[in-house]
């Protein structure tokens, strides 16, 4: 069962990191140039959680929150899409 866990937190960890990466180079995409790109909303931080939550270490389960913190598709971005929104009222 050890192993199992081992190879779904490592996919879900891996397709993880590269949502993240290219989330956060359409924000420095759209940050410096004007061109208008879009970002994939909530699967990255859904898989970063997943992953950290079937990681086999003890203690390391109850951060699966923070993908959801770090990952520009998710309360970061949907921050910034509010306060946007709410600007332009």
């Amino acid at each position: 069962m050890e192993i199992i866990n081992w190879v779904l937190s490592s996919v879900s960890l891996s397709i993880f990191l590269w949502i993240f990466i290219i989330n956060w180079l359409v924000v420095l995409k759209n940050t410096f140039r004007t061109v208008a790109s879009s970002w994939i909303p909530l699967v990255g931080g859904c898989l970063g959680a997943t992953g950290i939550f079937l990681l086999p270490l003890k203690g390391i389960n109850k951060f699966w929150w923070i993908p959801f913190l770090a990952e520009w598709g998710c309360i970061p971005g949907f921050l910034y899409t509010a306060v946007h929104y709410l600007k332009r009222k």
